[in-house]
């Protein structure tokens, strides 16, 4: 298996609900082209797909707004005067 100079850009576990875990099995990733197994990730239960479902969602209307307010301040800066076109 291919090795990383810095480990802790490879993680096995999965990213559920604000934290890392680990389910009870792991799955080989593999290159189709060579067949050699690049890493192995976590297999989830149910109920963490689950959380990171209702999680995701209860991000959402933030995440929306926070970039809907970036846009508006572009906006802003731009039909303001603050920024020309050429």
């Amino acid at each position: 298996m291919p090795s990383l100079s810095d480990r802790e850009l490879l993680r096995h576990q999965a990213f559920v609900a604000g934290e890392w875990r680990e389910g009870e099995r792991r799955t080989p990733i593999t290159d189709p082209a060579t067949g050699e197994t690049l890493a192995e990730v976590t297999r989830c239960a149910p109920a963490d797909a689950e959380r990171a479902i209702a999680a995701a969602a209860a991000t959402a209307p933030r995440l929306r707004a926070a970039l809907a307010g970036g846009r508006a301040a572009v906006l802003r800066r731009v039909g303001g005067g603050g920024a020309t076109r050429a």
